[in-house]
């Protein structure tokens, strides 16, 4: 008759010796069942999704309106808008150009941003000539894509925002260069009081 300790001790060589037979069992990785061509063409591939229908348009990207979502048309950059420019656009272009722009391009456009002192090279002014004479389209369209060291910001900013960027760039240009006398009266006054 087994006692509690011989029947403990048996079960713990009948669950050793299984262990042992299942260990043994296992085939090594590299002696494992495996396709050596996993991408060999095969008529089935794609079945099992539906079709998309040929003029389906991803939602948000409408590019017939070239000039909303390229600053183009007929493939020029232009210096026209797609949206009315006001002060509520420009407000928000200023809030998106501080939150995207402002580290490397700074709070005037300079090309002053914080990061300039950490060693990156700083981007061009935008109050230089040659870019105070490009179109609005070109500013969207660096804004979309990128260039030089810039990174492409249009998988982070909708085009919308961007236009608001523009708007509020192209008031920067216009505030460093504005000639006092072509203010209207009140902004003329406020300006003088600003100055003394």
């Amino acid at each position: 008759m087994l006692t509690p300790k011989s029947s403990n001790r048996l079960v713990l060589v009948v669950l050793a010796a299984f262990s042992v037979l299942l260990l043994a069992s296992c085939m090594n990785m590299e002696e494992q069942p495996k396709l050596d061509e996993p991408y060999v063409f095969d008529p089935n591939f794609g079945t099992a999704w539906r079709e998309l229908d040929p003029n389906a348009i991803p939602r948000g990207w409408e590019r017939d309106d070239t000039l909303m979502f390229l600053g183009t048309v007929d493939g020029e950059f232009v210096n026209d808008f797609p949206m009315d420019v006001d002060r509520e656009l420009i407000a928000e272009g200023q809030v998106q150009y501080e939150s995207f722009c402002t580290p490397c391009h700074g709070f005037a456009g300079y090309g002053d941003g914080i990061l300039n002192e950490e060693g990156f090279p700083p981007p061009a002014s935008y109050h230089t000539d040659e870019l105070r004479a490009q179109p609005a389209g070109y500013y969207f369209d660096v804004i979309s894509n990128g260039r030089g060291n810039m990174l492409g910001y249009g998988a982070r900013i909708e085009p919308a925002d961007r236009w608001a960027i523009v708007a509020y760039i192209r008031a920067l240009q216009y505030s460093q260069y504005q000639v006092l006398d072509e203010l209207p009266p009140d902004l003329q006054a406020e300006s003088g009081l600003l100055n003394q």
